[in-house]
């Protein structure tokens, strides 16, 4: 799935390098930020990344750029968890760095970003992940969340007083 090419051997060594408990923040942050066109950070926003990753200017585009190719390759191919950590493994990605059901969140947000129905990403999600896959009932739960403004793929509760909040400020 991935061509270990040299840029992305120099951006998976700066990416195992992160610290293990920043690590699902940044993906965090690169999740709610996928469906957006063009630059996904601001400046300000780019500055704070690099200044808590302990990461020079380009090696922080390097992380950025490959782990959104990821993320982006992984929804587009709709990768089994499996096939995709066999993908990630190939090129040297440390496993520390998997999140499965957070990676079907990020599908889900994806899918429905692209405006699939939501009994098409359960067919979709059936076939790729197959009995790990999420519930019908919590994926229409998720795109119903996203289609309502939910910005996050995680399951805390803080995030959902977060949406709950926006959604009563409309």
């Amino acid at each position: 799935m991935f061509s270990n090419t040299p840029q992305l051997r120099q951006a998976v060594g700066l990416i195992n390098n992160l610290d293990d408990d920043k690590f699902p923040l940044l993906l965090l942050r690169i999740l709610q930020k996928l469906h957006l066109k063009g630059e996904s950070f601001t400046s300000e926003e780019e500055s704070k990344l690099r200044s808590s990753l302990d990461l020079e200017p380009d090696q922080l585009v390097a992380v950025l750029n490959t782990l959104t190719y990821f993320l982006q390759q992984a929804a587009f191919h709709l990768a089994k968890p499996g096939m995709l950590a066999q993908s990630l493994a190939q090129i040297d990605l440390s496993p520390e760095k998997d999140c499965t059901t957070l990676e079907q969140h990020a599908v889900i947000r994806f899918l429905n970003a692209e405006g699939i129905q939501p009994s098409q990403i359960c067919q979709r999600m059936k076939n790729i992940y197959g009995e790990s896959y999420l519930s019908q009932k919590n994926i229409y739960k998720w795109v119903n969340e996203f289609k309502n403004g939910r910005i996050t793929c995680t399951d805390t509760s803080d995030l959902d007083d977060q949406v709950l909040q926006r959604r009563q400020a409309r």
